[in-house]
């Protein structure tokens, strides 16, 4: 029984990183243009003439992990359908956005939790954080002691 609970709290973390997603990344054209481009925005650039206005809803571009690329369709009736893309492609999209939008800046989830962690972090001294860390300590050591012993209840 031991053997078994050690087991399960060794590998139970790699079973769930070996199920991540399945290698498809969705990324982002042009910094003007969000990670789905919606028909005001083929229409405004003029991309994928191919495909008409009418029908048009969304496209995302895909990444996958072996480094291909491709555009998922998303037409008005939700059909949702793929087109392999090549990187000379897409540096044509981002081309024909970029002559109309130049490279906008355009601020990331990563960049405004990082400031916002900056300016909260101001406000504290390192007496503070001290104090904090050793609050923080406190707290792991009591949860490690109480899984060791429903570990030890758990054996007997």
């Amino acid at each position: 029984m031991k053997k078994l609970i050690y087991f399960v709290l060794l590998f139970l973390p790699l079973l769930s990183i070996a199920q991540t997603s399945d290698g498809i990344k969705i990324i982002t054209l042009h910094p003007s243009i969000g990670k789905s481009i919606d028909a005001q925005e083929k229409k405004e650039f003029f991309l994928f003439p191919d495909y008409k206005d009418s029908i048009f809803e969304s496209a995302e571009i895909l990444k996958y992990n072996d480094s291909t690329y491709a555009i998922r369709f998303t037409t008005i009736t939700g059909k949702v359908f793929e087109k392999p893309v090549n990187t000379n492609e897409l540096d044509a999209m981002f081309a024909k956005v970029d002559s109309k939008k130049p490279n906008e800046y355009v601020e990331t989830n990563r960049e405004r939790t990082s400031e916002a962690k900056e300016r909260k972090s101001e406000g504290t001294t390192s007496r503070d954080k001290a104090e904090m860390g050793l609050h923080v300590g406190n707290i792991i050591l009591q949860v490690v002691l109480i899984t060791l012993s429903i570990l030890v209840r758990a054996s007997y």
